[in-house]
């Protein structure tokens, strides 16, 4: 591939991440904004929807053009942080699906939910970096 194309390559995944981070804040914002503890939608599928393809195209982008490894790690540390989110919000019952919720006896929302919330964000944001830093210095290293 040229040079030119794997700048666009580069570029295209870079953009996926960031939409990523950003449908990923909007998810954390409608968690603690929802005071009610349920929601219509059910968030480990719609995380699965939104995320669980950019992961699959950043496993692909490195599987398929090593240059533009970086970047594709970014966007696979990225799908994944947001694909684990519904099933983190499900399983500490933070924001389980409306039917889900009513079969479990409608429980209290989780009391700790904002503390959670910042957790899971800014652990995903310190792992991706962490993930982005670790690449960056072995990238450097090869001869």
């Amino acid at each position: 591939m040229n040079g030119r194309m794997t700048n666009r390559l580069r570029f295209a995944c870079s953009i996926l991440a960031t939409v990523g981070f950003v449908a990923l804040a909007v998810l954390v914002g409608y968690c603690w904004q929802n005071k009610s503890g349920h929601s219509a939608m059910d968030p480990q599928w719609v995380t699965f929807a939104i995320f669980f393809p950019l992961f699959l195209i950043g496993v692909i982008v490195r599987w398929r053009r090593p240059e533009a490894k970086r970047v594709a790690n970014l966007l696979s540390a990225v799908g994944l942080a947001g694909f684990l989110f519904g099933t983190f919000v499900v399983g500490l019952g933070i924001l389980p699906q409306y039917e889900k919720w009513i079969r479990n006896g409608m429980p209290e929302r989780n009391p700790h939910t904002e503390l959670l919330l910042s957790g899971y964000l800014v652990g995903a944001l310190l792992l991706t970096w962490m993930a982005d830093r670790r690449i960056r210095s072995a990238t450097d290293a090869d001869p």
